[in-house]
């Protein structure tokens, strides 16, 4: 809250500090709205701060007051802090509370001019601060300031018609609120005197437009008070008073359809009280006009709203010849109706809150058509017979749908289905209706699909867009028209869409191809300034994605950032700002994949830079920014390893979670998956059992919530994941993570041929392999190996995934080897291996080469054990890779290294490789955390390397080391139980091949 303490003493530079306000009074007069980049916030932070340094008598105070308020409020509309206007209130009292001799004739105008301004400041702050608390007391103190101000005023000061104004809009507030008539009254007087203002020098163009303007809201004001109390006087006046507003504007003016609509709708009103048809006729009249103007060209809007403003003049021209036919009972009224409201359905977006009144208004007129042409006093054809039962049919179709998507009952979505199918049975072959009617069968089999799963309604639905599409193929249109390829091109893009969803049902790489050349072609037909532009670009991008995701060509990645970066430089003109976050926020993510792909940072921070200007372009929208930042920062911390990056990941979407509104219930299922993978990770190294606890929660939530539903696959998996997590924990968690392993079990049936079914495939063959290392269950391994195997087959060769199945196949294979011996399997192992890391050197991602890298050299340390190959200097070069790569933390790596050293020092005089072992064995061991169960592994491999010295021809130092270790390792095995299901590469190596553990050799042989 804003506190004043004036100096006492004059400073020394008045004038600078008089400067800094004219400054701060010139950008806001000069921009008009807030705007932090034009410097206006530095400003006022200048002016605040100065201003105690004004004595209180200093004759330009007044004036320096209210240019702070005036910024303040500025920023409160653009911020919404009400602490702002709040402090322009105090600002502007204090102002005003200045003793000022301005009621003598001797006052100066400038007191007067910055009273009055002062005065119309405050009312607009107060009037601000009761839209925001809605406190009645703002409101009149508001109205009893902008009063004061007239009284100051002369007419020929410009802040009288400001003024004027402002009281008109607080009278008309008032009046709604507590609908007086005098609050009515009191607002046409304000109007009245505005008008007569306009009216000086009426013979320039600005002014005639102001003119044209006051006397429009006159007759707004006076409609207002005619639908209170009913006086004809009024009525007349406004539809006078509109009269006069469109003799004075231009015909290219921007309002001069709604001034037109305004006359209408007062003709309208008009008929309805004196029952007289011409003033019906002339408000059809006034909406033909309308029309003629919005389809002209002439009128200076936007695609959008020139849209939006056909489709409102549409359905009024549909209600006034509804009233008409039922005046005069003229069926070409009747038919009029129809088609007006046709088009006005037609011209409204899909999801419009209008959209169900239209076609409510649309049912309605076919009815009247249907009982007047099939009650015999209009003879019919049967052509056109069927044709009104076809459009019959189709718009109950179109209800229906809207009440599905309002409540989903599936009965209205199946009724909606067969009425699509019975209008193109009665629709002719040759209607020109037929495109429209076979897209609206797809959408609702579309819907069906998404409902039931069922992938014969979505082939059903990929039949109906073809047909659509061979249709507008043949059919010839005037070049000017448009509508053709407009058509084309929608119906292009929406085979696309279904496509994609084929392909992710069914996994059929050729669904995925079509979709890409599809939306390609329509973006073709496309008009270059076509507002549909940016969403098909974004449209085609996805499905380069997707194909990238499928064959792992970053190319295809490439391709679907220039196009999204194209969607970018579209014009924004008539696109919301909506529409750039979009692109923005997706732009971000596919970088994100890029860098993921190619660890290039420039990637990663222009995906950071994305996110930022998403937030700016649109506030409201922060949560998805934040969540896109948290997955960002998920990325890095995947590639650096860096705790920071996934605490701070971690925040992102804890807030993004606070934030989200309930009625985006895909964003929040996004955002707490993100939570979730952020605690999933989080307890890899912290260990924290609320971690897993939280993440539990949240998991089992999002498996409820997904059921039936796209990724409802992932959420499962993802669940089974949290459960072997806790079992790892706690041993008698078994029950719990077996019956997670069958809802995935279960899911395997259910989720085709696609992209679900791999990951389905992984995550089973994942947890079965787990299950058998815990309880050594052999038909646990065996089924993981079944899993694996049709895995390696369904994924293309060379993809990133294809790599990461071979290894885990390896894995598998190497442990059923150390199980039952067979030899094919660990050749096969070592096989697999080497494939999937020429695969993944070629991708260039270093977590993946590092998995690739140690299931190597696993398998190849095994068999230089077991079948005595010379697999053992290959073992080494693999090793010492991979520590090359690993982070420094990595003692595993360190370990697995010195194993594979010692196996090759079989003989005396072979001790460099020894000290080396030792050496590594020793850094292993200053890395590990306090009481880590891998201590054990690493002391019972140094203790061994110690030994192996020894034999070889150590010193009596070397000798006694060794005991010292060995001693440490026992007792550390005291402290330190190991765990069952932790295999290690040292058990493999020391003691896997004998069925002892390594410390059991290090105590018997002491």
């Amino acid at each position: 809250m804003a506190t004043i303490t004036h100096a006492q003493d004059t400073h020394d530079d008045i004038p600078g500090l008089l400067a800094i306000f004219r400054d701060l009074y010139n950008s806001i007069q000069k921009s008009q709205q807030w705007d932090v980049e034009e410097g206006i916030a530095a400003v006022l932070i200048k002016c605040r701060e100065n201003l105690p340094l004004l004595r209180p008598d200093h004759p330009r105070l007044p004036r320096a007051l209210f240019v702070i308020a005036a910024a303040l409020i500025l920023r409160f509309e653009a911020l919404g802090e009400v602490a702002d206007v709040d402090d322009a209130i105090i600002y502007l009292d204090e102002s005003l509370a200045i003793p000022q001799s301005w009621q003598d004739e001797s006052v100066h105008d400038e007191i007067v001019y910055v009273a009055a301004l002062s005065l119309t400041c405050l009312g607009k702050a107060l009037m601000l601060r009761f839209e925001h608390w809605k406190d009645v007391e703002d409101m009149a103190a508001a109205i009893e300031n902008y009063r004061t101000a007239l009284v100051l005023v002369s007419s020929y000061n410009p802040v009288r018609q400001e003024c004027l104004v402002a009281l008109r809009r607080a009278s008309v507030l008032k009046f709604k609120t507590y609908g007086r008539k005098e609050d009515a009254d009191e607002a046409i007087q304000w109007q009245r005197e505005a008008v007569s203002l306009s009216q000086t020098g009426s013979d320039k163009g600005e002014t005639k437009e102001s003119l044209a303007d006051s006397l429009n809201q006159l007759g707004d004001l006076l409609m207002l008070r005619y639908r209170k109390i009913g006086q004809i006087v009024d009525l007349e006046e406004a539809r006078e008073s509109y009269g006069k507003a469109l003799v004075l504007l231009p015909d290219n003016s921007e309002w001069r359809p709604r001034y037109l609509s305004d006359l209408a709708v007062s003709l309208h009103k008009t008929f309805e009280a004196k029952g007289q048809i011409e003033d019906l006729n002339g408000a059809i009249s006034r909406v033909h006009e309308a029309l003629a103007c919005l389809s002209g060209g002439t009128v200076l809007l936007d695609e959008r709203k020139i849209r939006r403003s056909l489709a409102k003049n549409l359905s009024h021209l549909g209600d006034l010849l509804m009233d008409r036919y039922r005046e005069l009972k003229l069926v070409v009224d009747l038919e009029g109706a129809t088609l007006s409201y046709g088009k006005a359905v037609a011209a409204l977006p899909d999801n419009s809150q209008r959209r169900p009144q239209y076609l409510r208004a649309l049912a309605m007129s076919l009815l009247k058509t249907f009982e007047k042409k099939g009650s015999g006093t209009v003879s019919l054809d049967e052509g056109e017979k069927h044709g009104l039962l076809a459009k019959n049919s189709n718009h109950l179709g179109d209800l229906l749908m809207l009440r599905y998507r309002k409540i989903a009952l599936i009965a209205d979505l199946e009724e909606a289905t067969s009425n699509y199918e019975k209008a193109l049975v009665y629709l002719p072959d040759d209607s020109e209706s037929r495109p429209q009617y076979l897209k609206d069968l797809a959408v609702s089999l579309r819907k069906t699909f998404e409902a039931k799963g069922r992938v014969e309604d979505l082939n059903g639905a990929i039949d109906r867009v073809r047909q659509a599409l061979a249709y507008l193929s043949t059919r010839d249109v005037a070049p000017d028209k448009g509508e053709t390829p407009e058509s084309l091109a929608q119906n292009l893009n929406h085979l696309g869409d279904l496509l994609v969803d084929r392909y992710r049902k069914v996994g059929l790489i050729v669904d995925l191809e079509e979709a890409t050349s599809s939306y390609g072609e329509a973006i073709a037909v496309l008009t270059d300034n076509s507002g549909s532009r940016p969403h098909y670009l974004r449209d085609l991008a996805v499905s380069l994605q997707e194909t990238f995701e499928a064959k792992g060509r970053v190319e295809d990645l490439n391709e679907a950032i220039g196009y999204v970066r194209e969607a970018l430089a579209c014009p924004s003109d008539g696109n919301p700002p909506s529409e750039m976050c979009m692109s923005l926020g997706y732009l971000g993510n596919l970088l994100e994949a890029r860098f993921s792909w190619t660890g290039e940072m420039q990637d990663f921070d222009e995906a950071v830079r994305c996110q930022y200007q998403a937030m700016e372009l649109d506030p409201t929208k922060r949560y998805c920014t934040l969540d896109n930042l948290s997955s960002h920062l998920h990325a890095l911390y995947s590639m650096t390893g860096d705790h920071s990056d996934l605490k701070r990941a971690l925040e992102f979407s804890r807030e993004a979670l606070e934030l989200c509104p309930v009625h985006d219930p895909s964003s929040l299922l996004e955002i707490k998956r993100h939570i979730a993978d952020c605690l999933d990770e989080r307890f890899v190294w912290s260990d924290r059992a609320e971690d897993v606890e939280e993440a539990l929660t949240i998991r089992r939530e999002l498996v409820a919530l997904t059921k039936g539903k796209v990724g409802h696959h992932v959420d499962v998996a993802n669940f089974v994941h949290c459960l072997n997590t806790q079992w790892r924990r706690d041993a008698g968690k078994l029950d719990a993570f077996d019956e997670g392993l069958k809802q995935l079990r279960d899911l395997l049936g259910t989720v085709g041929h696609g992209s679900g079914r791999l990951d389905v495939l992984y995550d089973l063959g994942m947890y079965s392999c787990n299950r058998h290392m815990r309880l050594n269950t052999p038909e646990d391994l065996e089924e993981s190996i079944a899993y694996f195997r049709e895995l390696a087959a369904l994924t293309p060769p060379g993809h990133i995934r294809h790599a990461k199945h071979l290894s885990t196949l390896s894995g598998a294979l190497r442990c059923r080897f150390q199980l039952f011996g067979r030899n094919e399997d660990i050749n096969d192992a070592v096989d697999s291996a080497r494939k999937a890391i020429a695969i993944v050197r070629s991708s260039h991602r270093r977590g993946d080469l590092l998995v690739c890298l140690e299931a190597l050299g696993l398998c190849l340390g095994i068999r230089s054990i077991s079948l005595r190959q010379l697999d053992g200097i290959e073992a080494i070069a693999v090793w010492r890779e991979l520590v090359s790569l690993s982070p420094p933390g990595n003692w595993t790596a360190l370990v697995n290294l010195a194993f594979s050293i010692l196996l090759s020092q079989q003989q005396p005089g072979q001790s460099d490789g020894i000290e080396e072992a030792i050496t590594l064995l020793r850094k292993s061991l200053t890395l590990l955390p306090a009481r880590h169960p891998d201590q054990l592994r690493s002391l019972g491999a140094l203790a061994s390397a110690a030994l192996k010295r020894c034999k070889l021809g150590g010193s009596i130092e070397d000798l006694k080391e060794a005991l010292e270790i060995c001693r440490e390792n026992v007792a550390a095995y005291e402290g330190l139980p190991l765990e069952d299901d932790h295999f290690g590469i040292s058990i493999c190596l020391l003691g896997g091949h004998q069925g002892k553990r390594p410390f059991v050799i290090t105590a018997h042989y002491t």
